[in-house]
């Protein structure tokens, strides 16, 4: 039973965890990484809308109509300066029934629909590129919080270690005080000393458990979590201060922004290509009756079949086009 309970302790304390374990649960956890991975869902599923632009379109429509016409009475009436009598009808019934197919696609439309597909291919490389800056900037994130916890930590060794000497001088000082070799004044300095170093050390645990909040929130934690951390030895040291300050061509944020550019130049010609003429065909077949059961039988019967190529030409729209232009050439 003793060992139960020591088993359910050493598995409710957090084990202390390292600067590589700190950035691999973030990764895994951290909302903005997630929130990026959807953005790349979401983009692919935009690319699949684009294939609208191409594909053809087929339509299904079912109608089925029925009017009711109330009894009327005769009058009469003068039309064009002769009287025309109306005469009396009963209360009629009619009804329609129509079933129809229409198959659509479109021909040319100043090149839009590639563009469109073209643009987004470029929206899921960019956001998958973004992931990576997410990423970067989330490991980023919790590199510095993890040293800045650990400093803290460290700190708070040194204050201890300092709070232990002050003791040792105010003992010497009290003692030099009992055997007339020290004055009031240095008994009461170390003991002020001492009551700083203690003030020190309460401040610096406040430093701590900041400095925790930063460190779980970097990892995508809750704030309160508990949380111990060790230093690998073996873990690489990073001396940034021999960096050159250049940046890598190949680096993420460069490429998310170069495709963020080429994404928004065919924006412009996807506003561009409202200015060509567009061109769509269709072929329809059409059935109605106003007999429910002629519609769905005898198919050599009762039917129409239309073909219409249609061509239109943008002539003016109120300068929408050239200001959804301009505004693409500023993004």
């Amino acid at each position: 039973m003793t060992n139960l309970l020591l088993a359910i302790v050493m598995l409710a304390q957090p084990s202390p965890m390292s600067l590589s374990d700190c950035i691999r649960e973030a990764l895994a956890r951290h909302p903005d990484v997630a929130i990026s991975k959807k953005d790349v869902e979401q983009a692919e599923a935009q690319k699949l809308g684009t294939q609208a632009g191409y594909l053809p379109r087929l339509d299904l429509g079912v109608r089925d109509g029925y009017l009711f016409s109330g009894k009327t009475s005769a009058y009469s009436t003068v039309i064009m300066g002769l009287p025309v009598e109306f005469p009396s009808q009963d209360a009629s019934y009619s009804d329609s029934h129509s079933f129809g197919l229409q198959l659509s696609q479109n021909i040319f439309d100043g090149g839009r629909m590639w563009k469109q597909v073209s643009r987004a291919n470029k929206e899921i490389v960019r956001n998958q590129l973004g992931v990576l800056t997410t990423k970067e900037g989330v490991a980023l994130g919790v590199i510095s919080a993890f040293y800045e916890l650990f400093r803290a930590e460290r700190q708070l060794e040194v204050l201890k270690e300092s709070l232990e000497v002050s003791r040792g001088q105010l003992n010497f000082a009290q003692e030099r005080y009992n055997v007339g070799a020290a004055s009031k004044v240095d008994v009461s300095k170390a003991r002020v000393s001492v009551g700083e170093d203690r003030i020190a050390i309460e401040r610096q645990y406040g430093v701590i458990e900041s400095a925790t909040v930063e460190v779980n929130l970097s990892m995508g934690r809750s704030p309160g979590d508990s949380l111990e951390l060790v230093e690998k030895t073996e873990e690489p040291r990073h001396d940034i201060s021999k960096d050159t300050p250049t940046v890598s061509e190949n680096h993420a944020s460069l490429r998310v922004m170069r495709q963020a550019s080429e994404v928004a130049w065919l924006d412009v010609e996807l506003a561009q290509s409202e200015r060509w003429p567009k061109v769509t065909g269709s072929v329809s077949y059409q059935r109605q009756d106003s007999e429910f059961y002629k519609v769905y039988s005898r198919f050599d019967e009762l039917y129409s079949v239309s073909l219409f190529l249609n061509i239109s030409f943008p002539v003016f729209d109120g300068f929408l086009t050239s200001a959804n232009i301009e505004a693409a050439e500023v993004r």
